[in-house]
């Protein structure tokens, strides 16, 4: 099994196809003003996360996947923040092969990435999200990596290089990220699509994760001495938020699923 990279900054870049948006970021935020109500939206919602910015923030991101909306196999939710915008596509994108006779679902992983608090941690999980990635490989067919926001870049990265090294073919998709695209250019983010470049849309998405009852781990000793590839459950969730959040998936959902029809 290949080993994770243990440095970032690599100068190979990844053999994912690279997607240019067609419009502006401007003429792409006109349009999702254009073609839902937002305020109308964020009336229905009942958890306390979501406001006009992270909306907006979402729907430009539907609305700059819509061309390319059926050429995923699988949804990678990168957790745990980024579960409740993957949920979100995932509807959308089973609405839309239903619609077109396609086999309705797509299936979606659950991983966790982390953001760990010493090199042991970081490392180990390094080890087993490849050997999750390399357990799975071509059978994931064409990756839609989901992710709620990028700062800096490098957790993302990390995670990227791993499915790289393991041969995935994947897609990164942010709903939004503090810098615009040449800030993460000589990343490994050639092949991103990021909905809205705004500070203010990612700090709203912080307060995500006590709606999702899942949490990352952050030390070897913090998940009782084994790291997982996958997210464990928050000790301090609030079902009810839960709840209101799954419910709220299936509202945005429907508001935003008109963005995928537009020509």
């Amino acid at each position: 099994m290949p080993e994770p990279p243990t440095e970032l900054g690599s100068s190979e870049k990844p053999k994912t196809t690279i997607v240019s948006p067609r419009e502006k970021n401007e003429d792409i935020e006109s349009m999702v003003y254009s073609t839902i109500d937002v305020e109308a939206i964020l009336s229905k919602l009942k958890s306390n996360f979501w406001d006009k910015d992270s909306v907006v923030a979402i729907g430009m991101l539907i609305t700059k996947l819509r061309d390319s909306i059926l050429d995923y196999d699988t949804i990678i939710s990168d957790d745990a923040s980024g579960r409740i915008p993957a949920l979100i596509i995932k509807k959308i994108i089973d609405r839309r092969r239903q619609e077109l006779g396609l086999p309705e679902s797509i299936p979606i992983s659950f991983i966790a990435s982390g953001r760990f608090n010493n090199v042991s941690a970081k490392l180990e999980a390094g080890r087993v999200l490849s050997s999750f990635f390399e357990q799975r490989g071509t059978a994931l067919g064409r990756a839609l990596v989901v992710t709620e926001f990028i700062a800096t870049g490098g957790t993302i990265e990390r995670l990227a290089k791993i499915m790289e090294n393991q041969g995935v073919d994947f897609q990164i998709a942010a709903v939004s990220a503090s810098y615009d695209e040449k800030h993460y250019a000589d990343a490994c983010f050639e092949n991103m699509i990021c909905g809205k470049y705004s500070e203010s849309s990612g700090a709203q998405f912080h307060s995500i994760q006590r709606y999702t009852g899942v949490r990352k781990i952050r030390t070897i000793s913090d998940s009782g001495g084994i790291i997982s590839a996958h997210p464990i459950k928050a000790e301090d969730y609030s079902p009810r938020d839960v709840r209101m959040a799954r419910r709220d998936v299936k509202v945005l959902a429907d508001a935003l699923y008109p963005l995928v029809r537009r020509q």
